[in-house]
């Protein structure tokens, strides 16, 4: 079963092990090979083909598009639900609190600054001296 990552994925290359032992290998050869190493961390990039019974999964999540039959089969969901994923885990990369859901959706707003002040979007309103 294939899918196709949609966006970029940290991917988990060696297990912890205690001191002493050898550790154990979780990212296969074909995986490692399409990814991007960032330090000590391996990241998959956006297009990175993913071959395994379980990558369904993350196509339901919204984080993955099927890339063949066997995992589109897999994939019940119409396209509302798709897009509702779809939208939930924008919200989630972003780190968009639920008190701020109706403002991101509305484009008054795209995120959060370092200071965790959120960041105007396009549709955004504009302050008032009172509020400056």
């Amino acid at each position: 079963m294939k899918c196709t990552l949609d966006i970029e994925c940290e991917v988990v290359e060696f297990l912890p092990c205690e001191p002493g032992k050898p550790p154990v290998r979780l990212a296969p050869d074909w995986l490692v090979a399409q990814c991007i190493r960032r330090g000590n961390r391996l990241f998959a990039p956006p297009g990175t083909l993913y071959d395994d019974p379980e990558c369904y999964r993350l196509v339901l999540n919204g984080v993955a598009t099927a890339a063949d039959d066997e995992c589109r089969a897999k994939d019940t969901r119409n396209p509302e639900q798709m897009a509702a994923a779809q939208k939930a885990l924008k919200r989630l990369q972003l780190g968009i609190h639920p008190d701020d859901f109706k403002a991101f959706e509305a484009g008054e707003m795209v995120g959060y600054d370092a200071k965790g002040n959120s960041i105007p979007g396009p549709n955004a309103k504009p302050k008032t001296e009172d509020e400056e």
